[in-house]
């Protein structure tokens, strides 16, 4: 008898466990991307789901997460995942970035990065390469991306997917 009551146990709470496993089923990032031209910097304020984008960094951020405190360690691997898999190019050159910021709220990671003294003109181009965490959720993953670049245009929106996560612009 306490063998059955235990399977039925067993049996019953497999969809609950693998649904708590699962946090949310959407795997998305959203992005707002500026240049600023007063300063001319290009501005990224990327937002990521915590449960996703920790293990990707390493098996430490979620404690120093938890505790609303990123090491330096911390900084340091995040900005190494975004100059690997969230590119701006322009004219050819990959552009370097420094993380200027950060939020973190609920399971939601705030990062503003930033890269200094652009200087853009007139038939430039410009390609956004967004791959973020595309290893780990494949097709499923979408990033999304406003994109403004004032004067040359505002607020263009792109979901950055596996089998197109380029965005593309002359200036």
């Amino acid at each position: 008898m306490k063998k059955i009551v235990f399977v039925i146990i067993f049996v019953l709470n497999i969809p609950l466990t693998t649904y708590s496993n699962t946090k949310h089923p959407i795997k998305l990032t959203s992005s707002e991307i500026k240049y600023i031209p007063e300063t001319k910097n290009i501005r990224i304020e990327c937002k990521v789901f915590i449960d996703d984008f920790a293990p990707v960094i390493s098996s430490t951020l979620l404690k120093s997460i938890a505790q609303k405190k990123l090491t330096q360690e911390d900084l340091a691997n995040i900005e190494n995942y975004f100059l690997e898999k969230y590119k701006i190019i322009l004219n050819g050159k990959s552009l370097p970035w420094n993380i200027h910021s950060y939020h973190i709220e609920h399971n939601i990671l705030t990062l503003v990065v930033c890269n200094f003294n652009i200087n853009l003109k007139k038939d430039d181009h410009l390609k956004i390469e967004n791959e973020m965490l595309f290893e780990v959720f494949g097709e499923v993953q979408s990033n999304w991306m406003t994109i403004s670049f004032p004067p040359y245009f505002n607020n263009h929106n792109f979901e950055s997917k596996l089998d197109d996560p380029i965005y593309s612009n002359t200036l």
